[in-house]
């Protein structure tokens, strides 16, 4: 294994599983970018027996030309969660939106904050099973699909398990003015990804957060073509936003109604 291997930023890196979709042998880590093909070095072929120190192999990994069932059931298992992964990530983000559309508009804010006053619990609840999920995705495509997280992966992660542990008290206790402790985690977090998101598709703009280990520019997984780890926590951390501010104007809502007139 090749101690100080620099692979050139128009390689996308991809767990076992989606290299042996490419029909390469199980030394193979490193794949052609599709997106890339045009603008690349030239090369066609993935450098074989030049991995870098954080590619690991695992048991997914398998023959392309001799699968045996057992690997076949694990790949398909690794296809449907990720895409079910990108398949919530784009939900999350359209659910988000539609959020942002309705509390800008003065009616339809309003309404909307009426029917959660008294329900505090609700958006709390929302925010907290977001994060969750966002946690429970991110531990499995490290730990179960061995995708190693680069350090804005890292970073992400920072800004997203607290918010597990913060919300889910704020849940317990009922109290909408968790938003001003969860708030700004979120907010890092999403610019954090959004960052990480243009690097994947201008490594130019790189600054250099990622010197060493997995390369931040690199894309693991490309669902539908655009959704990538970054993409899908971005869309997490702009929900989680959203539902906290909707929390805010629920709480200065109970507030006024409860001041004497």
């Amino acid at each position: 294994m090749t101690k100080n291997h620099t692979t050139p930023h128009n390689w996308a890196y991809t767990s076992p599983a989606v290299a042996c979709r490419w029909g390469r042998s199980c030394d193979a880590r490193v794949v052609r970018d599709p997106g890339t093909e045009a603008g690349g070095d030239g090369n066609t072929t993935a450098p074989h027996g030049t991995l870098a120190p954080w590619a690991r192999v695992h048991q997914l990994c398998l023959s392309y030309e001799n699968p045996r069932p057992t690997q076949e059931k694990s790949l398909a298992l690794y296809a449907v969660i990720v895409t079910t992964l990108a398949g919530l990530a784009l939900g999350a983000l359209a659910l988000a939106l539609g959020l942002i559309a309705a509390l800008a508009l003065p009616g339809s804010a309003s309404r909307l904050v009426s029917a959660l006053t008294g329900q505090e619990r609700h958006p709390i609840g929302w925010a907290w099973f977001v994060a969750l999920l966002a946690m429970a995705g991110s531990l499995y495509l490290s730990e179960i699909a061995h995708l190693l997280p680069c350090s804005l992966c890292w970073y992400q992660r920072i800004a997203m398990y607290p918010l597990v542990l913060v919300l889910g008290v704020g849940l317990v206790r009922g109290d909408p003015s968790v938003w001003r402790f969860a708030l700004p985690l979120p907010v890092v977090g999403l610019i954090i990804a959004a960052y990480h998101v243009t690097i994947q598709w201008r490594p130019s703009l790189d600054i250099g957060a990622c010197s060493v280990g997995a390369p931040c520019s690199g894309r693991y997984l490309s669902i539908f073509g655009f959704v990538s780890i970054p993409v899908m926590a971005g869309s997490a951390f702009l929900l989680v936003i959203v539902l906290l501010l909707l929390l805010r104007a629920v709480e200065r809502a109970g507030r006024a109604a409860a001041e004497p007139s």
